[in-house]
């Protein structure tokens, strides 16, 4: 029966090699990503045939991320001089969470529409920690500023539209002097101090 023993050991070897075809095409439907992320959409459906070369999703890391943040022309100037690599506040819009981020870099153009510039975070979470940053949440950032001493703190309202502040001087006599802010925030505007001659 040898020519019958040599049919089968050829069949043998031959279903052998599929098995070994079919394993190594196995492992090409398996996808590794090289890190950690958050799937934000998904190109392809289960049993789906696909390309070389074809997006399969759009995926996104969750555990380094690097957050924008837009500034005017006047908050750009009130950053502090050495901003690079410092540290930065970060609070959650939705959840009274908090997070420290690191000031990495800045953009390097004006946004033509929005006359803003980009400032960059980065911010580096662990896999088990338990109140995450989430990719998409919208946050509030305190940033290192520059230093001011001998500020006066004025409510908007204190501050006429011709630019002139009204104040008592050491004698209680109603003086005025105008003046442009340093700087303002949503509620207060921020002056140099009238010098003892100005009237």
């Amino acid at each position: 029966k040898l020519p019958q023993l040599n049919a089968a050991e050829g069949e043998l070897k031959s279903a052998q090699s599929r098995l070994v075809n079919a394993k190594k095409l196995l492992q090409y439907t398996q996808l590794t990503a090289p890190f950690d992320g958050v799937i934000l959409t998904r190109k392809v459906n289960p049993g789906e045939f696909i390309e070389s070369g074809q997006l399969l999703f759009q995926i996104i890391d969750s555990l380094t991320l690097d957050i924008p943040v837009m500034l005017n022309s006047q908050q750009w100037q009130q950053l502090s001089p050495e901003w690079r690599n410092s540290s930065a506040l970060m609070s959650s819009v939705n959840r009274p969470l908090q997070w420290q981020a690191t000031v990495q870099r800045q953009g390097g153009y004006i946004d033509k529409e929005t006359r803003l510039r980009q400032l960059y975070l980065s911010y580096q979470q662990t896999p088990s920690q338990a109140d995450k940053l989430l990719p998409g949440e919208f946050v509030k950032v305190s940033l290192p500023g520059k230093s001011y001493d001998n500020l006066l703190k004025l409510p908007q309202s204190a501050y006429t539209r011709d630019q002139v502040i009204w104040y008592l001087n050491a004698n209680d006599e109603l003086t005025r002097y105008r003046s442009k802010p340093v700087f303002s925030d949503t509620e207060y505007f921020y002056f140099t101090p009238p010098a003892a001659e100005l009237n």
